[in-house]
């Protein structure tokens, strides 16, 4: 039941470009060996990276605002 309603449902671009980035770092054992970072604390650094700079136009839109 869960499957066929993911199945069935919209997907949004970034949605899909996030599973794509996640398939390659998990397939990418280069990175993991060269960082030492774990594929959990590698995928959530973009989202980390984002959502400073998400932040900080805020901040600058504030400022010029």
């Amino acid at each position: 039941m869960l499957q066929q309603d993911y199945r069935n449902r919209p997907f949004v671009n970034e949605e899909l470009w996030a599973g794509k980035l996640a398939r390659a770092l998990r397939a990418q054992p280069s990175l993991a060996e060269a960082t030492g970072l774990n594929y959990i604390r590698i995928e959530q650094s973009p989202s980390w990276e984002a959502e400073r700079f998400v932040e900080e136009e805020a901040a600058r839109d504030d400022r010029d605002g």
